[in-house]
């Protein structure tokens, strides 16, 4: 009934640092929104969402170390590590991308169609799509 470790980190393409790292800067976010909307806390909604940029930076910094990693152990191919990290760098940029462009909507600093802010995130998911066709 429940899905192993093994499977959500297959089908999601993530470590378990990824997961747990997501895990907690979602929770954080999510107290954070709490807070905002019950007007407990006077507070932008650049800081809102600071636990999901903070994970952005901690992601892409996963990246680098693991393909670093990954071309010194020669585990898997030069091709293969360089297309897994191109794709979790387009992943990560996308979601980074996508959080900046609410913030600005939010905060009525832009006036972008909903549609263009939603754009990175159909990106990301086309992406996700490919990655999991791939595996």
């Amino acid at each position: 009934m429940f899905l192993s470790y093994d499977k959500v980190s297959k089908v999601l393409g993530m470590t378990m640092y990824e997961l747990w790292i997501n895990l907690v800067c979602i929770l954080l976010s999510s107290v954070l929104l709490v807070l905002k909307l019950e007007d407990v806390l006077e507070m932008s909604w650049f800081i809102v969402f600071t636990p999901m940029f903070v994970c952005s930076g901690l992601l892409a910094y996963l990246i680098i170390i693991m393909y670093i990693r990954s071309l010194q152990s020669r585990s898997i191919s030069r091709q293969s590590a360089t297309f897994k990290m191109f794709f979790s760098s387009f992943f990560t940029i996308a979601l980074f991308s996508f959080y900046l462009l609410v913030c600005l909507k939010l905060n009525n600093l832009s006036h972008l169609s909903f549609s263009i802010i939603l754009t990175p995130l159909y990106l990301a998911l086309v992406v996700s799509i490919f990655q999991v066709c791939k595996n």
